[in-house]
Parts: structure tokens; sequence; C-alpha cells
């Protein structure tokens, strides 16, 4: 082929305007969405709500860490080398994972792409671990 044919040329101009067309209502589409989100209030109230949840959360967990420390410690060697402390070990790991996964929010969140997790259940004894 040489040239376009005229039936090649009445294609291109359907196909091109067909592509315009969808191109003007996307931007359209786009315009107005980026308008109903720039309108849209950041749930700050709601937020902030649940960041106090998370640092009562955190710092409950913070003391009973302590605690749980303080009671491994009181503990003789043999018992922390023992069957009993290695067990004990393991929870307190368990709770230490636990206090990694529940942070706060920033202030200015981007979209979430998943669903907040729920908080694990957390083995109440090491014997549950």
């Amino acid at each position: 082929m040489n040239r376009l044919s005229k039936g090649h040329l009445k294609t291109y101009a359907a196909l091109r305007e067909a592509v315009d067309d969808a191109a003007h209502r996307a931007q359209e589409d786009v315009g107005e969405y980026n308008e109903a989100l720039a309108n849209l209030a950041l749930p700050t109230e709601s937020l902030e709500a649940l960041n106090d949840a998370v640092l009562n959360f955190n710092a409950w967990m913070e003391e009973v860490r302590g605690e749980m420390d303080c009671y491994f410690d009181d503990r003789s060697e043999q018992w922390q080398r023992g069957e009993a402390g290695e067990l004990y070990l393991e929870w307190m790991t368990l709770f230490e994972e636990l206090m990694d996964e529940v942070d706060t929010f920033p202030d200015d969140p981007e979209p979430l792409e998943e669903p907040l997790a729920e908080v694990p259940e957390l083995p109440s004894s090491p014997d549950e671990a």
C-alpha cells in the first residue's frame, strides 16, 4: 500500500472522533471527581478517637509488658533457662509483636488500600501461646 484509501481515512476519522469524545467525557469525569474529593472533609473526629484508643491500648500494653519483665527477672536463672522460662519468653514476644502491630494514624492519611485489621486475640498465659 502506498497510500491510505478513502475507507482507511473514513475509519481513521471515526475512530479518532470516538477517542476524542471518550477523552473529553473522561476529562469531565476526572474534573468532577477531583472537585468532589477537594470538598470532602477529613474524618478528624473518628481519627482522633482511633488514635486515642490506640494510645490507651499501647500504654496499657507497655505497662503489662513491664510487669512481665519484672516477673521474669524475679525468677531464678534455672527457671528462666528452663521450659517454663522459654514459654514465658515466647509469650512476651507475642506481646511485643502485638504492640508493634497497633499504631496510630497520621493526621493526613492516604486512602486505605485494605480494610483495617482487627487487633488479634492475645493468649492470656504462656501455655496458650
